[in-house]
């Protein structure tokens, strides 16, 4: 269900790429970032109004259904990891200046999956303040990932996370997503 005053741009590339895409075609001072399987709680956009004093905010997913102590484990994840000053931005819930994502040069193009939290790291080193809102949360409605195996994404994204973080992952690795998308796409073609 796609909202009125909204343009579909078609193009080839990962996640970064059309992120970015969108990114440079909007018009706003604020980009709001997140993923086709969400569904947007009653209250959720007066609360992102609610967070003008910072240049970035990220917040929770949750689920109304399957996988819901997985979300809140996650959840527990990214307020620790905020506590300890690292941003962990999900790109399913993410709302940035455009001006902030402009002065760090957008969206890293050569990664196919963890693009938003490098994104995070990004803003908080130079400068910017993001923040995290545990209360601004959307629900997860496809938990294809999750159905292959629990263990493999969380590992798959705390290696992946914890080697971009510390500036450890090649840059000949950045765009293999060591599986992430690619059953995903077999499941639909």
């Amino acid at each position: 269900m796609r909202p009125a005053r909204t343009t579909v741009l078609r193009c080839p590339g990962n996640v970064a790429v059309a992120r970015q895409i969108g990114a440079e075609a909007a018009c706003t001072p604020w980009l709001l970032f997140t993923d086709a399987d969400v569904i947007f709680p009653t209250g959720y956009f007066e609360r992102l109004r609610q967070h003008s004093d910072c240049d970035a905010l990220y917040g929770a997913k949750l689920s109304r259904d399957a996988y819901d102590w997985y979300y809140r484990w996650f959840t527990h994840g990214q307020r620790l990891a905020h506590a300890l000053g690292i941003a962990a931005v999900s790109g399913s819930n993410f709302l940035v200046r455009a001006e902030a994502l402009a002065a760090v040069g957008g969206f890293d193009l050569d990664l196919s999956c963890n693009e938003d939290s490098e994104l995070g790291w990004r803003l908080q080193r130079r400068g910017f303040r993001v923040r995290y809102d545990s209360q601004l949360f959307v629900f997860a409605c496809d938990h294809r990932r999750l159905r292959r195996g629990v263990l493999a994404k969380t590992v798959h994204s705390l290696t992946r996370c914890t080697l971009l973080y510390l500036g450890l992952l090649p840059r000949r690795w950045r765009r293999h997503d060591w599986g992430y998308w690619s059953p995903y796409s077999e499941e639909h073609s």
